[in-house]
């Protein structure tokens, strides 16, 4: 009778430590399971972090300098629209009347700067009109209006001399918005609207800054004179949901 009780309480104690030793096993599975996942978890925080930490030291940011510049210009007799596809040109220009001159930057200007801490690549800006003064009177640019000779934003798409700007850099331009250019009947005094400045950063993430604008202009006989001032940033709205600004290349 002692040994079986003795047997018992032995066999008793090893299903005591089997046991443990199995719930033993469960703890450290679960104990290992809660660690990976906490490094996982850790670890897609660090790359997040690390990933935000890399876009803001090559985020670049390219605006215009407050404030204005007078832009001396030549009046010519031109069959074309300066940086505009000819055979576009010449079409938009067939009705064009005799003798009437287009106003053409006699050199670059503007300095469009980039503050930001990444290279900005791609630059280009486009001249949204929204009012113009002509022969004395004001007028309001329409949607329908943005889709039309000369204010269609696709012809008053500018790309930025040089395209790439480095952090602290700057770019200039030679064309001037294409109502100014393209003003055969020397009546237009001012225009004002909004300009959208377009770049990527080097990874290809595209950026847009909206900003006023207003143009006065001074003609004489044989040559004018443009005051282009640049104003407060603008919240970024599209003129034209469906179409985005493009190139004068996709000209339908």
């Amino acid at each position: 009778m002692g040994a079986y009780n003795t047997a018992t309480i032995m066999d008793w104690h090893k299903l005591d430590w089997q046991l443990y030793a199995q719930v033993a096993q469960v703890f450290a599975t679960l104990l290992t399971g809660i660690g990976i996942t906490t490094s996982f978890v850790l670890g897609i925080r660090m790359v997040r972090e690390l990933q935000a930490d890399r876009q803001l030291r090559i985020h670049p940011r390219v605006i215009f300098d407050r404030g204005g510049q007078k832009i001396k210009c030549q009046l010519l007799d031109h069959s074309g629209i300066p940086g505009i596809e000819p055979s576009i040109a010449m079409a938009l220009l067939r009705n064009k009347p005799a003798g009437t001159k287009c106003c053409v930057a006699k050199e670059l200007w503007g300095h469009l700067i980039n503050h930001g801490t990444g290279s900005a690549l791609n630059v280009s800006v486009t001249f949204i009109t929204q009012k113009v003064v002509k022969a004395g009177e004001e007028f309001s640019i329409d949607a329908k209006k943005l889709t039309e000779f000369p204010y269609d934003i696709r012809l008053n798409h500018v790309p930025a001399s040089p395209s790439h700007i480095a952090p602290g850099g700057s770019a200039r331009f030679l064309r001037i918005p294409t109502p100014i250019t393209c003003d055969f009947s020397a009546q237009i005094s001012s225009i004002e609207g909004k300009v959208a400045i377009e770049y990527q950063n080097i990874y290809g993430t595209p950026f847009e800054i909206h900003q006023e604008f207003r143009a006065f202009v001074k003609r004489t006989e044989e040559s004018a004179e443009i005051i282009l001032t640049f104003g407060d940033e603008l919240e970024v709205e599209p003129t034209q949901p469906e179409q985005a600004l493009t190139q004068i290349g996709d000209w339908g």
